[in-house]
């Protein structure tokens, strides 16, 4: 084997892998995605009272005022929601 096809053949292994890693980023990022959309849609929690018992760390920080027919009141997950209106 010549080093042209050796170089060649280490390039073909690289772009494979490079391929392969792109694959699992993109299925992770729809997981991602799913799951912050979760946490984001107010509907999640139609609770009548939510009560956070310390230690409760940032939930307690991670309300909004949402409008809507059932969620004119400060509702869970702001943090994601402003993930998702923020592009790159």
């Amino acid at each position: 084997m010549t080093l042209k096809n050796e170089r060649a053949e280490m390039a073909d292994d690289y772009n494979r892998g490079m391929r392969a890693e792109i694959r699992e980023l993109r299925a992770e990022n729809v997981r991602l995605r799913a799951a912050l959309e979760f946490y984001a849609d107010p509907e999640t929690y139609m609770a009548l009272c939510m009560m956070a018992d310390p230690p409760c760390g940032d939930f307690v920080r991670d309300f909004s005022v949402v409008p809507g027919a059932y969620t004119d009141r400060p509702m869970p997950g702001d943090r994601a929601r402003r993930a998702l209106e923020s592009k790159p």
